[in-house]
């Protein structure tokens, strides 16, 4: 019974023991419908090089025939003189099998199947970009939920000490050692933090809505555990710059470039004559359709062997046609990978500084919440010496929540600056 009610109570357990940053990418990587449409795509273009192969494996085919009913077509001869009629007779009951081998076709379906390696190779490395794409965005929802979760506590702090602080100056104005303008200050700062405690809850809200879409999970209310990376601009390579073998997105990009230009040549390769070598084996027996021709007691049998040539001259020029669509989309895919050329540097330039500055920001931010921290400590050795006022050690004591408070945005900035960085960089750094 106790085995069974652990059992029972095993997923409820689990989902209350908070959520991860790990736990949160394995389950993105498993639910997420991007990774697995990507992944689907990847297995569909490895497919299409077998179909494209098969043009130059061995061909074989069966085929039976078993008429009902016929009427012969009769044939006309001079046979010594007189005119004799033969009944152009075919088998009541036929079995083929025939056996085929491409053997040239202008190169088009070798150049096909190298434009479905190179398309394959490109889809599997997009599918792996597209998992890095999604890591990248559960991260950067999940320190952005983290940070959001913190900053309702440094909130939900604030309104603690707000509190003590009304209800000092509740006392302290009832004894006379205060005015009722201290006490208003206090209250109007109560109500003030209360308000941001709201708006506090709703980022919390719209930062978990988030990461739960980025999981492909819906209601999830796990609470978050772990702490936030500290940001720090040495954490850089040297001479970091972007290098497009490290992109996966790049690199596929290429790849289809090229497997346009193959596809391209097979449609070229398409007005070329075709050589196939084929062997074909018959069982045929006749019927008692005519009385001119005896039926067979068994199935007899036939064979042929041989080549067999073909050439589409002119179709019309639905080749040329095609030919030239599969040029354009060359052209196409290539002004999409100078595009995408030129902007991977600038975004990449942008998302380094963007952490540079955020993380110099985080630096500032921890010496302001260190001298905050000093100047509360200050206040309070002051107030009890009776040279400070409760006011200025309130003041303080805010200072100090709003520096903090800074701090953990600064710090969610410079986290995210990373993510993007590495996304543009096309790797972990």
């Amino acid at each position: 019974m106790k085995i069974f009610l652990l059992l029972f109570l095993a997923p409820f357990l689990a989902h209350a023991e908070g959520l991860t940053l790990d736990q949160a990418v394995s389950e993105a990587m498993q639910n997420s419908p991007r990774v697995m449409q990507a992944d689907a795509t990847a297995h569909e273009a490895s497919w299409k090089k077998l179909e494209a192969l098969a043009a130059h494996l061995p061909h074989f085919s069966a085929e039976a025939v078993r008429y009902l009913d016929v009427k012969y077509e009769f044939l006309t001869v001079n046979f010594s003189g007189n005119k004799v009629a033969f009944p152009s007779g075919v088998p009541q009951t036929a079995a083929t099998l025939r056996a085929s081998l491409l053997l040239f076709d202008g190169l088009s379906s070798i150049s096909q199947y190298g434009a479905a390696s190179l398309n394959a190779e490109a889809a599997e490395l997009l599918a792996r970009r597209e998992r890095f794409q999604v890591e990248q965005m559960v991260r950067e929802r999940y320190y952005e939920a983290l940070a959001t979760q913190i900053l309702l506590g440094v909130a939900e702090q604030n309104i603690a000490t707000l509190t003590n602080h009304l209800n000092l100056a509740e006392a302290m104005v009832k004894s006379g050692y205060s005015t009722r303008f201290d006490l208003l200050r206090v209250q109007a700062q109560l109500d003030e933090a209360k308000a941001e405690r709201l708006v506090a809850e709703d980022n919390m809200f719209l930062a978990r809505s988030n990461l739960s879409e980025a999981m492909a999970l819906t209601g999830d209310t796990r609470t978050l555990s772990g702490d936030l990376p500290l940001p720090e601009v040495s954490s850089l390579p040297e001479k970091l710059a972007l290098d497009p073998s490290t992109r996966d997105d790049l690199l596929a990009a290429t790849k289809r470039e090229n497997a346009s230009e193959k596809n391209s040549s097979s449609a070229i390769g398409s007005l070329f004559p075709k050589v196939t070598l084929f062997a074909e084996q018959n069982h045929y027996k006749f019927g008692s359709f005519d009385p001119g021709i005896y039926p067979n007691s068994q199935f007899e049998n036939a064979y042929s062997v041989g080549f067999a040539l073909s050439w589409n001259i002119f179709d019309g020029g639905a080749s040329i046609a095609k030919a030239k669509e599969a040029a354009w989309a060359a052209e196409q895919d290539a002004q999409k990978l100078r595009a995408t050329l030129i902007s991977a540097p600038e975004d990449f330039e942008l998302w380094k500084r963007r952490f540079i500055s955020n993380a110099s920001l985080f630096a500032a931010r921890k010496r302001s919440v260190e001298e905050s921290e000093e100047s509360v400590r200050l206040a309070s050795v002051g107030l009890k010496a009776g040279a400070r006022t409760s006011s200025e050690f309130l003041d303080a004591e805010l200072e100090l929540f709003r520096s903090r408070a800074g701090l953990i945005r600064a710090q969610a900035d410079a986290d995210e600056a990373w993510l993007k960085l590495e996304l543009a960089a096309g790797r972990k750094l």
